[in-house]
């Protein structure tokens, strides 16, 4: 299992952490092997981390970086967003 962390910028806009949330779990297939995810909203920037299971980082990776993508796209109504970074995080 990885921790995936994805920062996305969201110019001059602040989400509901609840939407995301709903959005990310509406989003999610049984192929991204999503096991849990802690999600921050404050203006400009949402936040994403996320487990999952994969086979390893590079594949951790893409899955957690094609779901947010998913998700932002079902909350935006207009493309400004952007993913700022996406890396393996760490749990303390």
């Amino acid at each position: 299992m990885y921790l995936v962390v994805v920062i996305v910028d969201t110019p001059n806009r602040q989400f509901s952490t609840d939407e995301v949330r709903r959005a990310l779990f509406a989003s999610a297939a049984g192929t991204d092997y999503l096991r849990h995810a802690y999600l921050e909203a404050v203006y400009g920037r949402t936040m994403f981390s996320l487990y999952l299971l994969a086979t390893n980082e590079s594949a951790a990776l893409r899955m957690a970086e094609q779901l947010c993508r998913r998700t932002m796209a079902s909350v935006c109504t207009v493309s400004d967003w952007r993913v700022e970074s996406t890396r393996i995080g760490f749990s303390p």
